[in-house]
């Protein structure tokens, strides 16, 4: 059975994607989205790793970016200003 989360979080620590995200996603310290993941939305993130196969649509701001060989991306992509990754998600 598929997991599919849909909606607004306003921090986190630490997320991993195994299913279906739709979301705005600020403040996120790391984000992983896994082989059978897909995320969707925008997201403001420190780190983000993106596994073979995942799937990542929307705009991402982040302040480092993994992509394996196989991930697939259609987003605005941008690095995060310095000032904003000194903030820490609280």
């Amino acid at each position: 059975r598929a997991i599919a989360l849909s909606g607004e979080i306003g921090a986190c620590d630490k997320l991993i994607v195994e299913g279906r995200v739709s979301a705005e996603l600020h403040r996120c310290r790391d984000l992983e989205v896994t082989r059978t993941g897909r995320f969707d939305g925008n997201l403001t993130a420190r780190r983000v790793l993106v596994r073979a196969s995942a799937r990542m649509s929307g705009k991402i701001r982040y302040g480092e970016i993994t992509l394996e060989p196989g991930a697939k991306i259609r987003a605005d992509i941008a690095p995060l200003e310095p000032d904003v990754l000194e903030e820490e998600p609280s």
